[in-house]
C-alpha cells in the first residue's frame, strides 16, 4: 500500500528524502510483518506435504505453490 501511494506522493513533493529513508523503512516494515504472521503449525505442514501443494493457490492468482 505504501509504495503504491504514500512512496509516489512523497517523491513528487522531493525525491531525495524518500529515495535515502525509504530502504530503511522497507526493512523495518518487513521485520515488522514478520513478527505478526504466526508460524506454520503442525497440522498446516503435514498437510502441505501430504498434497504436494498442488492445489491452487489464492496468493498465486490459482498457480500451485509448487511451481513458484
Amino acid at each position: 500500500m505504501e509504495e503504491k501511494a504514500l512512496v509516489p506522493a512523497a517523491k513528487s513533493i522531493n525525491e531525495k528524502p524518500v529515495t535515502e529513508i525509504f530502504p530503511r523503512y522497507r526493512l523495518e516494515h518487513g521485520a515488522l510483518t514478520a513478527l505478526m504472521v504466526p508460524p506454520p503449525d503442525v497440522a498446516w505442514i503435514k498437510n502441505t506435504l501430504r498434497t504436494g501443494a498442488t492445489r491452487p493457490c489464492l496468493r498465486t492468482g490459482g498457480m500451485p505453490l509448487r511451481y513458484l
